[in-house]
């Protein structure tokens, strides 16, 4: 009955015990970890989800976590990505155990539900097959306020970032590069900051074109506040995605690890104009 209660708004399709399963157990490791962590996507995927949470529930045992690497065939690859595996598991397990909670994990669902969010996992059709390039730092569900069916369509669409401080030349050039996207159809994604960012969703939003904006922070915690009637407008002719739960700070460390997505996202990523040290050519690095 918990699992039908929490669930049964995010399966349109209908109510399965697996597809709630899945959803509880991405909403969990959403909930205590934080962007682009390595050990919990590969634990995730060399044992599964649902399995890595129930390790947590136990208390993450260091001697547990090995028996079951052991028995997936995958102890030793895992020792070769992280060096002192038995190290890197304590600290995991510090960072996580704290926050995991039924409450917390009642309260995602019911906040998601509150702000008619989706919740999309990578089993799903809808899950965009790019951040699959990833890897172990692929996130375990994603937050989704919109049209959640223009993440399928980004094979071909195009990453475009950029300065907050813009220069004239560069909104120039970015309106001329967004509209002629527009002509083939091709989609954008951007990160919703004022400058370059903003340029892109909105000149998107005038041509109809569909546009993804990459949050920082839970859905709730949009930034800037500036652009909240961009965001409006986003929503509605494209989507608002974030890998991060509803309550959840944007934080410096956010915004790094949310320019992997945009630059994983699509097959391609064009900085208009940046500063040598910014988040933009991070973006690019992550791109390359």
């Amino acid at each position: 009955q918990e699992l039908v209660a929490l669930t049964s708004l995010f399966q349109p399709g209908g109510y399965t015990k697996d597809r709630a399963l899945a959803l509880v157990a991405s909403g969990a490791i959403a909930m205590v970890t934080e962007p682009g962590d390595r050990m919990a996507g590969a634990l995730a995927r060399s044992l599964g989800r649902l399995e890595l949470v129930e390790l947590m529930i136990e208390g993450l045992e260091t001697g547990a976590v090995l028996t079951a690497l052991r028995a997936a065939g995958d102890l030793e690859a895992c020792r070769h990505s992280f060096g002192d595996l038995e190290d890197t598991l304590a600290d995991s397990r510090q960072r996580w155990l704290p926050r995991l909670s039924k409450s917390r994990l009642e309260h995602l669902f019911t906040q998601s539900a509150a702000l008619k969010l989706q919740l999309i996992t990578p089993e799903q059709d809808h899950w965009p097959r790019g951040l699959d390039d990833l890897q172990d730092s692929t996130p375990a569900m994603l937050f989704v306020e919109g049209e959640s069916i223009a993440l399928s369509n980004l094979n071909d669409a195009v990453s475009i970032v950029g300065s907050r401080a813009a220069s004239p030349y560069g909104i120039q050039v970015t309106k001329r590069l967004v509209t002629e996207l527009t002509k083939m159809s091709r989609a954008t994604v951007s990160g919703g900051a004022i400058g370059i960012d903003a340029q892109v969703h909105s000149t998107s939003v005038e041509h109809n074109l569909p546009t993804v904006a990459v949050m920082a922070g839970g859905l709730d915690r949009k930034y800037p506040k500036a652009n909240f009637p961009l965001f409006t407008r986003v929503r509605e002719r494209g989507v608002l995605i974030s890998e991060l739960p509803p309550g959840v700070a944007p934080t410096r460390w956010r915004f790094l690890q949310r320019n992997r997505l945009i630059a994983a996202l699509t097959p391609t990523t064009v900085v208009i104009e940046a500063g040598i040290r910014s988040g933009s050519i991070r973006t690019a690095n992550d791109a390359l």
